[in-house]
């Protein structure tokens, strides 16, 4: 009997240690989901802080961005005033090519008068010279030198007339240079503001699209910085296996017990259903597939 009573009781104490060993073991696995979650937590935390450098980054291109696109419309505004100082010197040069114009045309005039007054005095000397055999020697002298004073005074008009002619010619060769080269830079200053206003428009759809962009993704990852933000789920304590274990637990009395008096209180280690809240949330690999769309959508 006192045999049958013994072996009773060393099943019980089989039985109860079974027990204890399977609440250690959920006691363990407790403390992974809590350290596992613990984890989860840290981890939100550095990628809301790179969310947070990566809005800084995408603030700072915009800004970028902006000056850029000033700068741009500072350099339009520099070539559109170019553009009107030479087209104001081209016509300053087409009115001086005018007036030289003129100038040679009244050369011209005047050189044709003085050539049509030598063949007329050549003309009056001819005939005054066919006259002289008739008339007296005076005055066929007096008339001779006046004729050629009159020759030699045509002579030189026509001389003075030509010198003014070839500087006058010559003015206007100048003046057509001028006008050849304004119209050459006026062309050039043409082809530079077309080029700078294609690639003022590319720069702007650019920067317009890129600014466009930055600010997609700095919604995007202020979003996502909210909800990392949020408040974890609070790990709380399981009561019910708290009762359980101290309902199962024997007294430091009993012998062959005195191991189960070394387990950890339960006041720290997150109860099942709080575990299974926390496994929940993402898991690492989904937080790394995450980074890596964040990262596509970024680039």
């Amino acid at each position: 009997m006192e045999h049958t009573r013994v072996s009773a009781r060393e099943l019980a104490h089989l039985s109860q240690e079974e027990e204890v060993r399977k609440l250690r073991s959920e006691l363990e696995s407790s403390r992974a989901a809590k350290e596992t979650a613990e984890a989860l937590v840290a981890q939100h935390s550095s990628v809301a802080a790179e969310i947070e450098a990566k809005a800084a980054a995408a603030c700072a291109e915009a800004a970028a961005a902006r000056a850029e696109a000033a700068s741009l419309r500072a350099t339009a505004e520099e070539t559109s005033a170019e553009l009107l100082t030479a087209r104001s010197q081209l016509n300053e040069a087409q009115q001086n090519l005018s007036l030289a114009e003129e100038k040679v045309t009244a050369v011209q005039e005047a050189c044709n008068t003085a050539l049509a007054q030598q063949a007329d005095a050549e003309k009056q000397l001819l005939r005054f010279r066919e006259a002289s055999s008739r008339e007296t020697a005076s005055e066929s002298n007096r008339l001779l030198t006046d004729l050629t004073i009159k020759l030699a005074q045509a002579e030189a008009d026509t001389a003075e007339a030509k010198s003014q002619a070839s500087k006058s010619n010559a003015e206007m060769q100048l003046l057509q240079s001028a006008f050849a080269d304004a119209r050459c830079e006026l062309e050039v200053v043409y082809s530079l503001l077309s080029n700078s206003e294609v690639v003022h428009q590319d720069a702007m759809r650019h920067l317009k699209g890129t600014i466009r962009d930055r600010e997609l993704g700095m919604a995007h990852l202020r979003h996502l910085l909210e909800r990392l933000r949020e408040p974890p789920v609070p790990v709380k304590e399981d009561e019910d296996l708290k009762r359980k274990l101290t309902a199962d637990t024997p007294s430091a009395s009993t012998p062959g017990i005195q191991s189960c008096l070394s387990l950890p209180s339960l006041s720290s280690v997150s109860s099942p259903q709080s575990v299974r809240t926390v496994k929940s949330k993402p898991t690492p690999k989904e937080i790394e597939d995450r980074k890596k769309r964040w990262s596509a959508n970024w680039h």
